[in-house]
């Protein structure tokens, strides 16, 4: 009996046997990894969005696609801004990036619609453009630049801080401000009769320590986040313009993730963007009430004030709306 049991055995053990020498030989699925790259500090609320970001895409990838985290431009060894982040990822490296729409005026003509000054009244307007048909239409058009756009991110309306006080459109006359790398923005300074000053966001805390600039195009949360309140102590809510960022991927890295991967990558951008949202609305106000507590002074409009800056934007306003189509900019106009 005990001769039959081994018998038994060892046929049991030859017949496993090659299945798992099967099994062992079987390639192990690699891990891959994103790299995700924006210019903000790492306690922006474009943290927020990277952080959700890379829990979804882990969680529901089961860890075959990790999320690494680069905050501050950092990456290879240097310091990017924007537009070299940009350049960057459509070069294939990194793969993905968190960057401002404005320096993708030069990928896509249509993105210069958001920079429209004074196109945009309230954030339900913005939500609505962005979150619906309009805005894939902006996010798509940067496919034949080897980009894809994946969801918007919010950077607010946008104000001014400066070194002395700007409270109407003829303080602007001569007035060195720095604005992002846009066409759009360089423009509108000029007919506020000021000076543009092109340049990265991380650079004017040091340009205006310096004198080199005497007042920003801004937001209220980076305004916080690079402690402008050191060297600018006056802020004019012009709210002139409303400015985006986006989640951007490399095209032909996008391209060659499996279609569940695409999805992943797709819906993860999209979950991410609500609670950078709320966090920088939240923010803003947050921002408004401590820096009037450190002193800095904040000027509103006049209605009589702000349709003298509308009145002034509007060739500039006009100019992008024949490059981007009259069409799109009636479309953002009448959604409400």
């Amino acid at each position: 009996m005990k001769r039959v049991f081994a018998i038994f055995r060892l046929a049991a053990i030859l017949l496993v046997w090659p299945v798992a020498v099967i099994l062992l030989a079987r390639p192990v699925a690699a891990v891959q990894t994103l790299d995700l790259l924006f210019v903000d500090p790492a306690d922006s609320t474009f943290q927020v969005a990277a952080e959700q970001f890379k829990k979804i895409v882990e969680k529901k990838s089961a860890g075959a696609l990790r999320v690494a985290i680069h905050s501050g431009g950092e990456w290879g060894g240097r310091t990017l801004d924007e537009l070299a982040i940009v350049r960057a990822v459509a070069a294939g490296s990194p793969a993905m990036a968190i960057v401002s729409a404005a320096p993708l005026g030069g990928y896509s003509e249509e993105m210069q619609a958001i920079d429209i000054p004074f196109i945009f009244h309230d954030y339900a307007q913005v939500d609505k453009v962005l979150d619906g048909p309009i805005g894939q239409r902006l996010l798509d058009s940067l496919r034949p630049k080897g980009l894809r756009g994946l969801s918007f991110l919010d950077c607010g309306f946008r104000i001014f801080s400066s070194s002395k006080p700007i409270k109407e459109l003829s303080d602007f006359r001569n007035q060195r401000v720095r604005v992002m790398q846009s066409r759009t923005y360089v423009n509108l300074m000029k007919a506020f009769k000021a000076v543009p000053i092109p340049s990265a966001v991380d650079k004017i805390h040091a340009m205006a320590e310096k004198g080199y600039i005497d007042a920003a195009d801004r937001s209220y949360p980076t305004y916080w986040d690079f402690k402008l309140y050191e060297v600018q102590k006056f802020i004019t809510e012009t709210n002139h313009a409303y400015a985006a960022k986006l989640f951007l991927v490399n095209e032909p890295y996008y391209a060659s993730l499996s279609p569940a991967m695409q999805k992943i990558v797709r819906e993860a951008a999209l979950a991410a963007r609500i609670p950078q949202r709320q966090a920088f609305r939240g923010q803003v106000s947050k921002v408004r009430r401590d820096v009037k507590q450190l002193g800095v002074q904040i000027f509103t409009l006049t209605p009589a004030q702000r349709a003298d800056f509308v009145r002034a934007s509007r060739p500039v306003a006009d100019q992008v709306g024949r490059m981007v189509g009259e069409d799109l900019v009636r479309q953002i106009q009448n959604t409400h």
